[in-house]
């Protein structure tokens, strides 16, 4: 019958999507494509129906085959939602929108940005209810997009939040829907902006600075995917660096859309809300679980955090049937394989199975339910069922034997796995009926609690987590559909807190690893404290009045031990013992020694005598408003609040007074007993017990009952400092008036005490003063102790204050070239890191500068602090702050101010670091010069003689931008403010003469002079006055030349690096070679190795301005020339070989 409905159903939706096709679309703008669209309909397949389906099958432990449409899935997640409320901490709403009236969003900070191809008739709109109605509210409250948004073929239309400030982990929740059986595909997109940029899109395809895609729904606009009915989205939020103000964008994205088009139809979003992470004391626990279903990821193991996302971050893929796991008290993780029937251990970071050894004793025919660990007799649990059965072992971890405590038979029931609390106490869920169960450790008795609330199917696992005792079970539906749920052990009801793996997983591992939010035990010795001041007689003469305010009676302890509260010391309990013949008329409170006071008990215990009768008051206590009196020993809590919360951060040491008022007049009593416990942690003679200070601290302390850690023969005590996360500069003082003897203050990096940060023996007299830097994050060791053998009492105190903002070298500020700077280093620190330069050590505060020289241009440097008001000195690095490399240093240059020279590349980087002598500190003005180094024939005196080289010429990578004006002006020719080099040659005959610049950048000039000789000045020459030889821009001249005249080339080129060539006809000899010679290599490093026929008698080597700068005797045959001395360049090498000389050039690398 069944079969038959449903495919009557089938048969009706397939006629419905056909005559939707050929139907009118909706009258209104507004409205949906798919036929009926505007009528309010229900799913195809109901939830009951859903569920029936779901559970139509025999339950059974074991792994789900059944198969959902994703429509079908997004029924069940919705409806599963909608069972409980989420059982998380509260958390801070940023932003709340329930779209009652969305005219009122634009005003609130919303952007609506359509950047479809076409814009539509329509843009987002008010929820049409004749579609559908909202998810809550009024029928019309919800916001809207259709496929009208285009009247082309791309719809790409934005809703931007207001700017928020986010951080990753925030989360965004939402509901959304299209319309029901739509059969046109619709696509949505939630989208972050990373940097805060709030870049609008500007394309159909454009996302604009939205770069970071949080999710996407119906990603590949397939029919049926995206949800129907009304189905709740949550979105964590990643992609960010930090805390970030910025906007959310949903993308309504579709193609092929539009009323032409196959896709697009109507969606709704309703009820977004956007919230920060959930937060809490110590880490987050972790799931350890593992995917069984063989339709979803079929054997993934991995984690998540228990606070979600609820996505398993997968570390291996195993398909073996493990099933249930726990971890034991070492922390290994167990599971069983239900197909062997063994036992095994997992790797948690690896997900690799190791097995120990089969289940011996097993019941037979019985499979795996459930393994669980109790941490109250450090022993191993296993559940083993069959029908109706379970049976309870425990385990021998060591072999996988079990030894059987018992069995439970319940008529429906089966049994699927079993937890057990901190405490001991043991639960089971089983997946016939659906309740949760206690379970008996000792006899394996199963007892019902309740009903879970939730239709749990197939092989699933739970786990209690151990931080804070809540259980937690990997519910699964079937289908891949999931419930990552809580359960309250008292009534059994689960409350679902959204799905695993997007509602795609059957978790058959649950194992939850604490993430510390349980404290450690106290590093403390607890320490009882009792009055001398008893018996104290309560109405005694001075107390006999009712008004407590001027006649309270004051019972003191004096506490000489040293600690906070909240900080290594706990209040740990009082107990009082009072005798009197009416105990309601007493108000008793604590007052601590810095006086704070604490209501322990008022008006309790009617007219009983003696209530208060060796009573003990802690915190978490029970309620003494609701016991009887006499009271007994307790414990209680304070009525007024816990000791923690109102003594939070005070000192344990002084006077602790109890406040006892009689209120009431006629009855008489004596305080016999005031006592207190307090946790006093260890003192501070060790560095490991060092206590914990802050900036602005000041602690009173002595050294006289101290011992001595080393370094003198002075007792020393040790305190600790850890940074707020933000560099500090960090100042430790002794100079106030509480320090009575000669100290020494050093500061370490760790209690091996090895190394020291800072020292100080006599600061401010006798006394001791250290300023360090704190990197924020490092915990530093301060030791207190005396000078020689020195102790007494000190007043320690902590100042803290932000570094200037160039303090440290990646902080440094930056500088041009040309520019003159002022500034003061007081208030630096020293940068005793720092290389040292040219003897120019670091003892004085200093102040970061930068510039970079990007001319690519070889530079002379100088950087001066002449002028400035104190003994400076002044340190010039290249490299990065991490590896700086010294360039120059200098003390005095310009009497005791600093100036330091170098040369550099021009293409680098350099960090100038401006200190002082000693330690020195004061106003400075600082300047930097940068002046290129000219080619070397930058003047005409060193021309380079061209037909001693050799033709053709080429001058390889002149630096024309450095070359500096001229001297005079030829005849003819005004070079005034051009800035060029010089070459020159006599002709050997009548020919032809070029000259190229074969990079030109900037003005060029190539112009030919002729000259009386080769020794010539500017106003010697005289323009060529050729063709093209003018006295006017151009990139390569030619000119007709002449026997023996003697003839320069300038050449101009501002703003670039060049070749420059020379060539011609006639214009000089070849090289003169030599029959049977030869050298190698060429170009050469740093030997020339020589070779010859005959005797090779003489070298000699010029430069290509003419200066000898080798000259060397061979009388061999062969040789191998050093020329390491030489600069890179292009040498002339002339060579006797038997009488006979040759020339060749020759190129240094």
């Amino acid at each position: 019958m069944r079969k038959i409905t449903l495919l009557f159903f089938v048969f009706c939706g397939i006629v419905a999507t056909m005559e939707a096709q050929f139907t009118q679309p909706n009258a209104s703008i507004y409205g949906a494509r798919s036929a009926g669209a505007e009528i309010r309909q229900q799913p195809t397949a109901s939830i009951e129906e859903l569920l029936a389906r779901l559970h139509s099958g025999e339950n059974k432990a074991g792994i789900d085959n059944q198969q959902f449409t994703p429509n079908e899935k997004q029924v069940l997640q919705a409806y599963l939602r909608g069972q409980n409320v989420g059982n998380k901490a509260p958390q801070a709403t940023l932003l709340e929108e329930g779209f009652d009236d969305i005219t009122t969003l634009p005003g609130v900070g919303y952007s609506f940005v359509n950047a479809s191809d076409a814009i539509g008739a329509t843009d987002w709109f008010q929820g049409n209810e004749t579609v559908f109605p909202s998810q809550t509210g009024a029928p019309t409250a919800y916001i809207g997009a259709n496929f009208n948004n285009t009247a082309g073929s791309v719809i790409n239309n934005f809703m931007i939040t207001p700017v928020l400030n986010l951080e990753n982990g925030d989360e965004i929740k939402f509901w959304t829907r299209t319309t029901t059986g739509s059969t046109f595909p619709d696509r949505l997109e939630v989208r972050l902006d990373p940097t805060g940029a709030d870049t609008d899109p500007t394309g159909p395809a454009d996302v604009g600075s939205y770069t970071e895609l949080l999710l996407e729904i119906n990603p590949t606009l397939v029919t049926g995917v995206y949800p129907d009915v009304w189905t709740e989205f949550t979105v964590t939020v990643s992609g960010l660096t930090g805390a970030t103000d910025t906007r959310v964008a949903f993308r309504y994205w579709v193609t092929d859309a539009g009323p032409a088009g196959n896709n697009s139809d109507y969606i709704g979003i309703d009820t977004l809300s956007i919230e920060e992470a959930g937060g809490g004391g110590g880490g987050v626990s972790t799931v350890y679980a593992k995917d069984g279903t063989a339709i979803c990821t079929g054997g993934d193991f991995g984690s998540f955090p228990l606070d979600g996302p609820y996505n398993l971050n997968t570390v291996n893929n195993d398909p073996a049937a493990n099933f249930a796991g726990d971890f034991d008290g070492s922390g290994t993780l167990y599971t069983m394989d239900n197909d062997n029937l063994t036992l095994l251990t997992i790797d948690p970071a690896t997900g690799i199975s190791t097995t120990v050894g089969p289940l011996t004793n097993i019941v037979a025919g019985h499979g795996t339910r459930g393994l669980a660990w109790n941490e109250a007799n450090s022993t191993m649990y296993l559940l083993s069922g069959l029908g109706d059965d379970v049976t309870l072992y425990t385990v021998d971890l060591s072999s996988g034997t079990l030894t059987e405590i018992g069995t439970t038979t319940i008529a429906g029931f089966i049994g699927i796995w079993l937890a057990i609390d901190n405490d001991g106490n043991a639960y089971m869920a089983d997946i016939g009926l659906d309740n949760l169960y206690s379970m008996d450790l000792a006899t394996g008795t199963a007892t019902e609690i309740g009903p879970l609330g939730i239709d749990i199917s197939f092989a699933q696992d739970a786990d209690f987590d151990p931080d804070t005792g809540i259980l937690y079970m990997g519910a699964y539906i079937g289908g891949g559909v999931n419930q990552w749920a809580s359960v309250d052990t008292a009534t059994g009801a689960a409350t679902g807190l959204g799905p695993v793996n997007a509602d795609c997983a059957e978790l058959t591992i649950v194992a939850i690893e604490g993430g510390g939010t349980v404290p450690p035990p106290p590093n403390c010795t607890s320490t009882t404290y009792d009055s001398t001041a008893v018996p104290f007689d309560i109405d005694g003469a001075d107390t006999s009045t009712t008004d407590c305010t001027n006649a309270p009676n004051e019972i003191p302890i004096t506490v000489t031990d040293n600690g906070t509260i909240g900080d290594g010391a706990t209040l740990e309990n009082i107990t009082i013992d009072i005798a009197h013949t009416f105990s309601s008329d007493l108000d008793i409170s604590l007052i601590s020694p810095a006086g704070t006071e604490l209501i322990i008990a008022q008006d309790l215990g009617g007219s009983t005598e003696d209530a208060y009768n060796g009573t003990m008051f802690e915190d978490g206590g029970a309620d003494i408003s609701g016991a009887t009196a006499p009271f007994g020993v307790g414990p209680y809590m304070a009525v007024g609040g816990a000791f923690a919360d109102a003594f939070d951060g005070e000192s344990i040491s002084g006077d602790w007074i109890l406040k006892v008022c009689d209120d009431a007049s006629g009855d008489t009593g004596t305080v016999l007993q005031f006592s207190m416990s307090i946790c006093v942690p260890p003192t501070n003679d060790e560095c490991e017990n060092a206590y914990a200070l802050s900036c602005g601290d000041t602690y009173i302390g002595e050294t006289v009952s101290d011992t001595d850690s080393g370094g003198n023969a002075a007792p020393d005590e040790f305190f600790s400092y850890t940074g707020s996360g933000d560099t500090e500069i960090v100042t430790v003082s002794l100079c106030g008036s509480g320090t009575d003897f000669d100290t020494v203050l050093k500061v370490y990096d760790s209690c091996d005490l090895t190394t020291i940060v800072a020292e100080n023996d006599d600061s401010c007299g006798l006394q001791s003063e250290v300023t360090f830097v704190s990197d924020g994050i490092s915990e530093y060791l301060i030791m207190v102790e005396g000078f020689g053998s020195n102790s007494g009492n000190f007043e320690l105190t902590i100042t803290c204050e932000a570094p200037i903002e160039n303090d440290f070298c990646d902080g440094a500020l930056p500088i041009e070239c040309g520019e003159t700077i002022t500034g003061s280093t007081v208030g630096a620190t020293p940068d005793t890191d720092a290389p040292v330069c040219n003897g120019t050590d670091i003892t004085a505060p200093g102040l970061w500068y930068t510039f970079t020289d990007d001319s690519g241009l070889v530079t002379d440097y100088t950087v001066s602090l002449c002028g400035s008001d104190y003994d400076t000195k002044v340190s010039v690095f290249s490299g990065d702050c991490n590896a700086l490399v010294c360039e120059a240093g200098n003390d005095d240059s310009c009497g005791l101010q600093s100036e330091a020279t170098f040369q550099g590349d021009g293409n680098s980087t350099y960090y100038i670091l401006v200190h002082g002598f000693a330690s020195n500190a004061g106003d400075f003005t600082l300047n930097v010069d940068c002046l290129p180094v000219p080619p070397p024939n930058d003047d005409i005196a060193n021309s380079i003689d061209v037909d001693e080289i050799g033709f053709p010429y080429t001058d390889p990578a002149v630096a024309m931008p450095a070359a500096t004006t001229e001297g005079g002006n030829p005849n003819n020719c005004n070079i005034d403010g051009a800035n060029g080099v010089w070459y020159n040659f006599v002709s050997n005959g009548d020919g032809t003469a070029t000259a190229t610049v074969d990079s030109p950048a900037g003005v060029t000039v190539v112009t030919f002079f002729e000259a009386p000789d080769e020794n010539a000045t500017e106003t010697d020459l005289t323009l060529v006055d050729q063709g093209t030889n003018q006295c006017l821009p151009s990139t390569s001249t030619t000119i007709n030349t002449t026997a023996g005249q003697a003839y320069y080339v300038f050449v101009v080129n501002t703003e670039g690096t060049t070749d420059i060539t020379i060539d011609g006809t006639n214009l000089g000899t070849e090289e003169n070679t030599i029959e049977g010679f030869s050298y190698h290599p060429n170009p050469a490093d740093d030997v020339l190795s020589l070779n010859a026929m005959d005797n090779i008698e003489n070298v000699a080597i010029y430069t290509i301005l003419g200066q000898k700068v080798i000259d060397r005797p061979i009388d061999n045959v062969t040789a191998d020339l050093d020329i390491s001395s030489l600069s890179t360049g292009t040498y002339l090498m002339k060579v006797s070989v038997n009488g006979e000389i040759g020339t060749f050039k020759l190129i240094k690398r």
